[in-house]
């Protein structure tokens, strides 16, 4: 039996667990919150020396006390860059002299194709794999609701990052459409009386059901997990990157004029469900993706 030790970012983390142990019952894959559980950075120290690999889900080319250890017992390092992890590093990279670039023990591994290129400028070579993965089962659409509406995810704390103001905008150009924000308690701005708050939801996948539109316009992005989710429940999906199956949108007026197109289509009940996006979603995420991830935390390719 091999140990894989799984730290970085806790929910991906999580989520890339469960995955991992549906497909491999022989092996063992721990996740630890080694940012903020005390006891789980104690728990790593005592596993460490037993593990094959630790799996990073957050890249970084700044010194980790986690993964200093990890090199000085040599052991097997995979980090996988998902977001806002090529941004800390890009804008630390002309500072730091000494850093995780260069460790050619590293694998690294993204799951957000523009970050290729992105990740390249700063001498980091890496290899697509999707942690995002759908099975059919998970990928049960229900009809658009009668009302048309849009739906967006805004974390209370980076409202400014995720477009607060291009939202508001784009919603006092529409005011017969109800645009509805994921995660947001309270705005920084005032906004549109057709901007309605949800404030931290549980089950994302319920309000997708519920939408007919789904939007995303950060300033920097991975692969959004939002996006993808909304594309396997045949939704439409208003993006700021370029993504099959969405609508490819930079500028607010690119954005209002597609917004009144889906309008239009759904008020006069011509628009059908995204059935191509769903397609495309179970082929490029399919449960493969995990066993090839395995193949690599395990160093199982010939």
């Amino acid at each position: 039996m091999k140990l894989v030790l799984i730290i970085g970012l806790p929910y991906f983390a999580a989520k890339v667990r469960q995955s991992l142990k549906q497909i491999d019952s022989r092996n063992k894959y721990i996740q630890l919150d080694t940012y903020y559980k005390f006891l789980d950075k104690i728990k790593y120290l005592l596993y460490l020396p037993f593990a094959t690999t630790v799996y990073s889900i957050n890249g970084t080319i700044e010194k980790s006390h986690a993964l200093n250890l990890a090199f000085w017992l040599k052991k097997r390092v995979v980090m996988h860059w998902v977001g806002s992890d090529v941004i800390r590093a890009k804008q630390s990279y002309k500072t730091i002299k000494d850093s995780y670039s260069h460790k050619k023990q590293i694998i690294h591994l993204t799951d957000t194709p523009w970050f290729i290129e992105e990740l390249k400028e700063i001498n980091i070579f890496v290899n697509f794999l999707p942690i995002f993965t759908v099975s059919k089962t998970e990928m049960q659409a229900i009809p658009f609701p009668d009302k048309f509406n849009v739906l967006l995810y805004i974390p209370q704390d980076k409202q400014e990052f995720y477009g607060i103001q291009r939202l508001d905008r784009i919603a006092r150009q529409l005011p017969e459409v109800s645009f509805m924000v994921a995660g947001l308690n309270k705005a920084d701005i005032p906004l549109s009386e057709n901007v309605h708050l949800l404030g931290w939801i549980s089950n994302m996948n319920d309000y997708i059901q519920q939408s007919v539109v789904c939007m995303r316009f950060p300033q920097h992005d991975g692969l959004s997990f939002f996006v993808l989710e909304s594309l396997s429940l045949q939704r439409y999906v208003i993006y700021n990157r370029p993504l099959p199956h969405t609508y490819y949108v930079k500028s607010d007026q690119e954005i209002v004029l597609t917004i009144k197109e889906l309008y239009n289509l759904h008020k006069r009940k011509e628009l059908h469900l995204n059935a191509e996006a769903k397609d495309w979603v179970s082929k490029a995420f399919s449960p493969n993706n995990m066993l090839t991830l395995k193949s690599i935390l395990l160093n199982e390719q010939s």
